[in-house]
């Protein structure tokens, strides 16, 4: 009886992952989905106490003229950017939701895990860029002009340049979590290992 050709080692890897289990990406992207929610989960926790009841660290400080005169000027600044403030929260609650949904799927290996990783990642990017655009436009000449009066005039960049460069490169920095994923969860046999499980 003829033989079946030997396998090569990137089947034999495809045999062995459907065999034990979840491919080892799906594993580590849906714990880092979970942790990373979580981590948003408690930021929009804190926003909504500090929109809701105010900075609490301005009840705990014992009030001076100075600090009470720093404190009213975050409140100005603060008021300024509400509209923004929602609309980031908003957002970030979208996204929390995508990632958190993700991370659930891949650890229950259901064949969706892939489409709301996808889902996730595309809203994140597109959510970033976004906020670059609403902060370079709206963002930056607020809080530059708030900052600019209170910053020594020896400073070798302007409040203004240093909110440019600091947004810019964060915003790059935070695109490379969707971005792996995008590349590492839509390999051609991750695919196939999410297209033979159940949704």
């Amino acid at each position: 009886m003829e033989q079946p050709p030997p396998l090569s080692p990137e089947d034999a890897v495809y045999m062995e992952q459907h065999s034990l289990g979840q491919p080892q990406p799906v594993k580590i992207f849906g714990i880092l989905h979970i942790v990373f929610g979580a981590f948003g989960s408690i930021s929009l926790i804190w926003t909504a106490i500090v929109l809701a009841m105010g900075n609490p660290a301005q009840k705990l400080t014992p009030p001076t003229p100075e600090l009470t005169a720093q404190f009213e000027s975050q409140e100005a600044l603060q008021a300024q950017m509400m509209p923004i403030t929602l609309v980031s929260t908003v957002i970030a609650i979208i996204v929390t939701v995508l990632i958190i949904t993700a991370g659930i799927k891949l650890l229950k290996k259901r064949a969706s895990g892939l489409k709301w990783s996808n889902r996730y990642a595309w809203t994140s990017l597109a959510v970033k860029g976004i906020s670059l655009v609403l902060t370079l436009l709206y963002t930056l000449p607020v809080v530059a002009d708030a900052t600019e009066a209170s910053l020594p005039a020896s400073m070798p960049i302007s409040p203004r340049q240093l909110i440019m460069i600091t947004t810019v490169l964060g915003t790059l920095l935070s695109c490379i979590y969707p971005i792996l994923t995008l590349a590492l969860l839509n390999r051609p046999k991750i695919k196939s290992w999410f297209a033979a499980q159940a949704d």
